[in-house]
C-alpha cells in the first residue's frame, strides 16, 4: 500500500515536471526586427560674419576716371562770334560769282576780308545793299559813326575808308595800326543806344599788329 502510494506520488510529480518542461520548451520566441538607425536631417545653418571675423572685400571692376578740371574764365560773346566767323571764313571756298560782287562795292582790302564768306553772310551782305535808303536816318548815323572813330583818343591809329548807311543798317570798313584797338573799339560801338541790333565783323591782323576790318550792322533803331 505505501509503495503504491510513493508510486503515484511519484508519477503525479514526474508528470507535472515532464508537462512544465515541454511548456517551457515549445514557447515561440519572437525576434524583433533591429531598429533601423533613424537618420535626423540637421537644418542646414548659413555662417554669418562675427565681429571677430575677417571681412573680405572684393575689389570693384569699375575703374573710376578722373574728369580734367576745365578752366573757367569769361569770355566775350562778341570774340566767339567773331572766332566762329573766322572758322567758317576759312573752309568756305571762292565763289566767283561772289568775287565779282565784292568788285563792284569794296575796295581791294575788304574784299580779301569778304571773298571766303558762307551763303548766310553773303546773303545778309546782299539784303544790305538791296534795301531802300532812309536819306534822314542815313546821313544822321553816317555822322555819328564818322565822330565815334574821329574823336577817339587813339584817332592817330584809325583810318576809315568807308561808312555807309541805309534803311536801318550801315557798314564800316578800315585800318587800325594799334595793336588791340580794334576789338575794344567795336565793342565800344555796340553798347552805345543807337547802335542795338544785330552786327557781324570780320577782321585781319598782320605780324606787324595791323588791323584790316569790316563791320555789318542791321536792324538798328531809329529815333
Amino acid at each position: 500500500m505505501f509503495s503504491l502510494i510513493r508510486y503515484m506520488v511519484v508519477f503525479v510529480v514526474g508528470s507535472g515536471f515532464g508537462y512544465w518542461f515541454g511548456t517551457s520548451q515549445n514557447v515561440p520566441v519572437t525576434m524583433e526586427p533591429p531598429v533601423k538607425p533613424t537618420t535626423v536631417a540637421s537644418p542646414t545653418i548659413a555662417a554669418m560674419p562675427t565681429a571677430n571675423s575677417p571681412i573680405t572685400t572684393v575689389p570693384s571692376a569699375t575703374k573710376q576716371t578722373t574728369q580734367p578740371k576745365t578752366p573757367s574764365f569769361d569770355v566775350d560773346p562778341a570774340e566767339i562770334l567773331a572766332l566762329e566767323l573766322q572758322a567758317a571764313h576759312q573752309k568756305t571756298p571762292e565763289d566767283p560769282v561772289w568775287q565779282e560782287y565784292l568788285q563792284q562795292h569794296y575796295d581791294e582790302h575788304t574784299q580779301r576780308l569778304l571773298n571766303r564768306q558762307t551763303a548766310k553772310n553773303q546773303q545778309l551782305i546782299r539784303e544790305f545793299h538791296q534795301s531802300e535808303v532812309d536819306p534822314h536816318w542815313a546821313n544822321l548815323t553816317e555822322q555819328r559813326l564818322k565822330d565815334y572813330y574821329f574823336l577817339q583818343p587813339d584817332q592817330q591809329f584809325i583810318q576809315i575808308s568807308k561808312v555807309h548807311c541805309r534803311q536801318n543798317g550801315c557798314e564800316v570798313s578800315g585800318v587800325i595800326t594799334k595793336s588791340d584797338l580794334g576789338p575794344m573799339l567795336r565793342e565800344n560801338l555796340r553798347q552805345q543806344p543807337w547802335t542795338k541790333g544785330r552786327s557781324i565783323s570780320f577782321s585781319r591782323s598782320s605780324s606787324e599788329g595791323e588791323e584790316k576790318f569790316y563791320l555789318l550792322m542791321t536792324e538798328l533803331p531809329k529815333e
